[in-house]
């Protein structure tokens, strides 16, 4: 009878150390994964957008509609800040017919998206006098401004 209760005894002890294994195991999996979620640029930017609009990268200088050209010219100043990555821009305007939205990016030859410290003039071509502009990066509003007509 007494053989017989130290073989439960050891059963209960390897079932006990092989459940804290699987439990602590377990646990590093999930830690582990968790980690690279919040880790991951697609899932957790570094800079939220109300963190980037406090920061203002990029500020809207002048917004003009010049009539005998049929276009609206934007300048754009961005700032020394150098830790917010801009790859593309979006200008999106509110024309009286419809909104308008044109994107800027590295990758189209025709727009380059100015450099920290610098500022540059966007045109873009249209019939209508648009109410306003905005700038957008990532979705993002960074700037809005009321659209005059150009002196």
């Amino acid at each position: 009878m007494r053989k017989l209760n130290n073989k439960k005894s050891a059963s209960q002890i390897i079932t006990s150390v092989f459940l804290i294994m699987i439990s602590i195991l377990s646990i590093t999996v999930i830690y582990f994964s968790i980690k690279n979620m919040i880790a991951s640029p697609n899932l957790s930017p570094k800079d939220s957008c109300l963190l980037m609009q406090l920061k203002t990268p990029l500020k809207i200088d002048s917004a003009c509609y010049n009539i005998s050209t049929e276009e609206i010219e934007v300048t754009l100043k961005r700032s020394l800040d150098n830790n917010i990555p801009i790859n593309s821009l979006d200008f999106a305007f509110n024309l009286p017919s419809s909104d308008k939205k044109f994107s800027c990016s590295d990758k189209c030859s025709n727009c380059k998206i100015i450099a920290s410290g610098e500022s540059k003039t966007y045109f873009f071509t249209s019939s209508e006098k648009p109410s306003n502009v905005k700038i957008l990066v990532s979705n993002c509003l960074f700037a809005e401004k009321e659209v005059s007509e150009c002196q």
